[in-house]
């Protein structure tokens, strides 16, 4: 178990960088996600989409916030994506870069609550400013 949240942590972190880049705003090409990042965040929002899929989240995230992260990526950055989004629905596995390898994931609680939190962490850093402020009267 203490394997899988150390896995699960590298992984959620590469993909927290990322994110935090492409919601920046338009950066120079050096600025784009690796191939190994690309894939292994394809392969947490496969991840996340089982967990929909098994009811252990809450559905209708997945699907929006790829839509949203869509519009800030390269070609290259969609293609690797839906690459790691492919294997890691095929193989129910998350790819973790750091360690360049595939771990199992098994969409159950304790999985589904780490990816939930950092989908939330996501929808934190791509909601803007304006939409997070409550309506004033």
């Amino acid at each position: 178990m203490r394997l899988r949240a150390t896995t699960a942590r590298f992984a959620c972190r590469s993909l927290m960088v990322a994110i935090v880049l492409l919601a920046a705003g338009p950066a120079p090409a050096s600025a784009e996600m690796s191939r190994e990042t690309s894939i292994s965040a394809g392969s947490f929002f496969a991840a996340a989409a089982v967990c929909e899929q098994h009811d252990q989240i809450t559905k209708g995230q997945v699907e929006p916030m790829l839509k949203q992260i869509d519009q800030h990526l390269s070609r290259n950055n969609r293609r690797w994506i839906s690459e790691g989004y492919q294997r890691g629905k095929t193989y129910a596995a998350i790819y973790v870069p750091e360690t360049k390898s595939w771990t199992p994931s098994t969409a159950d609680d304790t999985e589904c609550q780490r990816i939930q939190a950092v989908l939330d962490e996501y929808k934190a850093i791509l909601t803007p400013p304006a939409a997070k402020e409550p309506a004033r009267k």
